[in-house]
């Protein structure tokens, strides 16, 4: 159910990655992210409706309106940039499901192919959050570890 095709395993690995990233670099707003991404990911497959893949998957929906609520809430809560590319970039993936209920002759590969290049962005915005606040941390202790060659 999980990992059954070369690209589940290939998006869970760069999922993997990317939280352990987030989890490891990033301070309380990126691991925040990370869990909820993973949290959704896992609850993804548990909500979808096997039987009929190209109908519109409303368990899904429901799925990525609670991960759209928690990055929104971050984004607000936040002095960070990245929170808002992660929430918009989920919140066009939303609208491909609304696309598909209201036109159900959407090519279902079109469907799972724009959902999941747009569920990658989120991913990336997270990533790019991540390396950010290393690059800052670092940059802070190198500051006051010789405050004369930072000058």
């Amino acid at each position: 159910m999980f990992f059954t095709t070369l690209y589940q395993q290939s998006v869970l690995i760069f999922l993997i990655l990317s939280c352990v990233l987030a989890l490891w670099w990033g301070e309380r707003t990126e691991r925040i992210a990370a869990v909820a991404m993973f949290v959704a990911w896992i609850a993804t497959p548990f909500a979808a409706n096997p039987e009929r893949w190209s109908a519109p998957q409303y368990g899904v929906l429901i799925v990525d309106l609670a991960l759209l609520a928690v990055l929104a809430i971050i984004s607000v809560r936040t002095d960070r940039w990245w929170p808002l590319w992660a929430t918009a970039f989920h919140a066009v993936g939303i609208c491909i499901h609304i696309v598909v209920m209201v036109d159900p002759k959407v090519w279902p590969r079109a469907y799972f192919f724009a959902g999941g290049i747009f569920g990658r962005l989120t991913l990336i915005a997270l990533v790019v959050g991540a390396v950010n606040v290393h690059r800052r941390k670092r940059r802070l202790e190198r500051a006051t570890a010789d405050p004369i060659a930072s000058t």
